[in-house]
């Protein structure tokens, strides 16, 4: 059974290279052996189709700052739960983003 996704997902002080994310943890984490999670992001009008990992935590973190973002471009982020000794995962809904320009 895989576990149950981050909820609440949120964005915060979105600047042209950074940005942070937020989330809640989910109900029950620990009946489901939530380990760790992983953010990934996506880049909306790139020719990468797929989500690509930008930071990988610990069950109980659930704010990461994200950098090495491009200015001006749009994105998409969401939060993968990962439970321990398994290979199930559950994702959170993505959550698009656009970074400011750059100076």
């Amino acid at each position: 059974m895989p576990p149950p996704p981050p909820t609440s997902l949120d964005t915060d002080d979105i600047q042209a290279t950074h940005i942070i994310v937020s989330w809640a943890l989910p109900h029950h984490r620990l009946v489901y052996e939530v380990s760790d999670y992983t953010v990934e992001t996506k880049d909306v009008l790139g020719r990468n189709a797929g989500f690509r990992t930008e930071v990988s935590v610990d069950a109980d973190v659930t704010v990461v700052r994200l950098t090495g973002l491009q200015p001006d471009t749009e994105y998409l982020v969401r939060v993968v739960a990962h439970r321990k000794s398994s290979l199930k995962t559950r994702e959170s809904k993505a959550l698009g983003f656009k970074t400011i320009k750059g100076a």
